[in-house]
């Protein structure tokens, strides 16, 4: 929902709503799977798939992706997970991100 809120704001859209329709396909995917999951499970599962949502939100155009945002929109993305910045998880993701757009960088 935060996202949404914010919408408007952000300049890379396609990105944007790539990963809104990644994780809703995801969750949708998984619950047709597994239809007896608890909802810690569900939680997990959901928050889990983040990363590879953020990282490539769209198979079919690879050009979208957390690591080309411009660096507006990526604080947007900060600023809008700081409620959750206690949560290990986020870090590890928040990690997972840098390592993974670092990479690509470094690699040309």
């Amino acid at each position: 929902m935060a996202y949404l809120n914010q919408q408007d704001s952000f300049i890379n859209q396609a990105w944007l709503n790539g990963i809104r329709v990644c994780l809703q396909q995801n969750m949708l995917n998984y619950l047709e799977n597994n239809l007896l999951a608890s909802c810690p499970e569900i939680k997990k599962h959901g928050f889990d798939s983040h990363t590879d949502c953020y990282l490539n939100p769209d198979p079919s155009n690879p050009e979208v992706t957390f690591c080309r945002l411009p660096p507006q929109d990526m604080t947007r993305v900060v600023w809008i997970a700081r409620s959750a910045v206690f949560e290990p998880a986020v870090w590890s993701q928040f990690g997972q991100l840098i390592t993974h757009c670092a990479t690509q960088i470094f690699q040309g």
